[in-house]
């Protein structure tokens, strides 16, 4: 049976968490390589993954946490799950350049359930 999007974006969301965290160590990269040469879908699945990681990442390097999710929280929120938003567009003006800035007041994930 064929892979469908959506195992195909959680498995990229695991590589992509799998090569920042452990890209140096021996076989990863060789691995990941043979995952890719699988579906030709797959390259741009990871290209996904690692730039919601990136942005992730930046975003808590921006705001001060530099603390690291645990793999399985980062996976969740990069694998193509859907969240919940809340925000507002300001006015920016950074360094004299006029746009606009989205501040992200709340996220909540819908899969996660409050008991």
């Amino acid at each position: 049976m064929a892979e469908t999007a959506r195992e195909r974006d959680d498995a990229a969301a695991g590589w992509a968490v799998r090569l920042e965290e452990h890209g140096e160590e021996p076989g990863v990269a060789e691995a990941a390589r043979a995952w890719l040469e699988g579906d030709p879908m797959r390259e741009g699945a990871l290209a996904r993954a690692q730039a919601a990681l990136s942005l992730l990442n930046r975003g808590r390097a921006l705001a001060g946490q530099l603390r690291v999710a645990p793999r399985r929280n980062r996976r969740l929120m990069i694998g193509g799950g859907a969240l919940h938003v809340v925000g507002r567009l300001k006015p920016d003006d950074y360094m004299g350049r006029e746009g606009v800035q989205l501040e992200i007041e709340d996220v909540a994930d819908p899969r996660m359930r409050v008991t």
